[in-house]
């Protein structure tokens, strides 16, 4: 469902965007076909990791910055920050985005206050970690332990999970 949604919001972008109205549909629906057709978005949508999400969260949050930029509102960069922010929580490896977004947001605001739309941004970046934050405060070792000791000191493929973790 979230590689769908993430197809239908590019073959949105580009319809909406593309500058010749009479192509736009055509425009459109080659969007989605490349998108669909890559070679890696449908084995990786289909299974159980959080590639698919952030695929449509990364999505979301480019459109949101998009709207950002040419309107006075702040938090349609809010929303960009949140869809960015989860992306990143969801998997560190969407981490990028957010700081990107908000280069691009800096340099490409037309309307309204730029501090105020980049606050926005990493104001709503960081609300999808306050759940780490308030993890921490309750078992600050187990959550280091899983997010840096882990995946710095023990991951490996000849060690089973449940033996590092039941050495906690």
């Amino acid at each position: 469902l979230c590689t769908t949604g993430c197809a239908v919001l590019v073959g949105r972008y580009v319809l909406a965007g593309f500058w010749l109205a009479r192509w736009a549909p055509t425009a459109g629906a080659a969007a989605v076909a490349l998108f669909l057709l890559h070679a890696k978005i449908i084995p990786l949508g289909a299974i159980g990791q959080p590639y698919a999400l952030c695929l449509l969260l990364a999505a979301l949050a480019f459109q949101f910055a998009v709207r950002a930029t040419g309107e006075s509102k702040w938090w349609w960069s809010a929303a960009a920050g949140l869809c960015a922010g989860g992306a990143a929580a969801a998997l560190l490896l969407a981490a990028p985005l957010a700081p990107l977004l908000l280069l691009w947001m800096g340099r490409s605001n037309r309307t309204g206050s730029t501090a105020a739309k980049c606050a926005g941004l990493l104001a709503g970046s960081a609300a999808p970690f306050l759940p780490v934050v308030w993890l921490a405060a309750q078992a600050p070792r187990a959550v280091v332990f899983d997010l840096v000791e882990f995946h710095l000191f023990h991951r490996r493929t000849d060690v089973p999970v449940y033996t590092v973790a039941r050495d906690l």
